[in-house]
């Protein structure tokens, strides 16, 4: 709520600013469409050039700013660069590389930064920013989607990611994490409280599965932040696909040390039912030892 409060202020004090400034004042603002100078001088003092120095001097900082690498950065780039890539028009405003731009959208979905931030840090414009994040976003799910976005859908698909839990988390008959994440969003006009969340936000909620090295199995968005988790996984086609068996998954297999096959299991929280395929954690209290090992194993 403090937080709120501090926006609603900043908000107050910058209308009260703008309602009465004088009128010397308001011709000082650049005319509409026309680029204000210190925008122009994006190319000598812009972050890219931040970007660039810490991609030959510091690669970890690189990598905390980024969220990545710069070959994983490249790889990226070479992929979806045709789709991004803009011809300069003759007279026209000077285009943004297609690396600026993946470096725009990279940041912010790295950091959650509204585009208004954004727009100060790179020296684009603000409505530039978002068709920006846009495009690019849609590029790489086009090229990228088939390859990385992949459900598994047969038995040996399936049994190697239980392999793979197994071996690295040490939980056998495994096939994914589920959990959801509240999406924060700026309401569609008319929306009311559709998308108002017990957070006191508004936001859609993304449902997602994760695999044994952190990728993403399955992924169900769109929801609105009014529904709970458990109640956007009631209604997922997963959930549905699991009960009628239809994903591929296989019937089951023994534990280590064990004789009669168990099933595969999804992990999730105390937002999730517990059922046949999707295990939780015990309640916090009244623990045996076992159940502390098996809390401990499951986190």
């Amino acid at each position: 709520m403090a937080r709120f409060s501090l926006k609603r202020k900043a908000a107050c004090a910058l209308l009260f600013s703008v309602a009465f400034c004088e009128e010397e004042d308001k011709e000082a603002w650049p005319k509409r469409g026309k680029t204000r100078q210190w925008i122009k001088r994006r190319k000598e003092k812009g972050l890219f050039n931040v970007i660039d120095e810490l991609r030959i001097e510091d690669t970890a900082a690189y990598r905390e700013m980024m969220r990545m690498n710069y070959e994983t950065f490249k790889q990226i780039l070479d992929k979806i660069e045709p789709l991004i890539t803009k011809r300069q028009v003759q007279g026209g405003h000077k285009v943004i590389k297609p690396a600026e731009r993946l470096a725009i959208t990279i940041r912010y979905l790295a950091t959650g930064e509204s585009f208004a931030s954004l727009h100060f840090q790179f020296r684009c414009g603000e409505s530039t920013i978002s068709y920006i994040v846009r495009e690019v976003c849609q590029a790489i799910f086009k090229v990228l989607g088939p390859e990385y976005l992949k459900v598994p859908s047969s038995n040996e698909e399936w049994e190697n990611v239980s392999y793979l839990f197994e071996d690295r988390w040490q939980y056998p008959n495994c096939i994914g994490a589920i959990d959801g994440k509240h999406v924060r969003i700026k309401p569609p006009p008319g929306s009311g409280s559709h998308y108002f969340n017990y957070k006191k936000w508004h936001s859609v909620v993304l449902i997602a599965v994760a695999g044994p090295n952190y990728e993403c199995l399955y992924a169900d968005v769109g929801t609105n932040g009014q529904v709970s988790d458990g109640g956007v996984w009631s209604k997922c086609n997963l959930l549905q696909s699991l009960e009628n068996g239809t994903m591929g998954v296989p019937q089951g297999r023994p534990l280590p040390f064990g004789k009669d096959p168990v099933p595969y299991v999804l992990l999730g929280d105390d937002a999730f039912a517990l059922r046949p395929f999707l295990m939780k954690p015990f309640p916090q209290r009244n623990l045996t030892m076992e159940k502390r090992v098996y809390n401990y194993r499951f986190v």
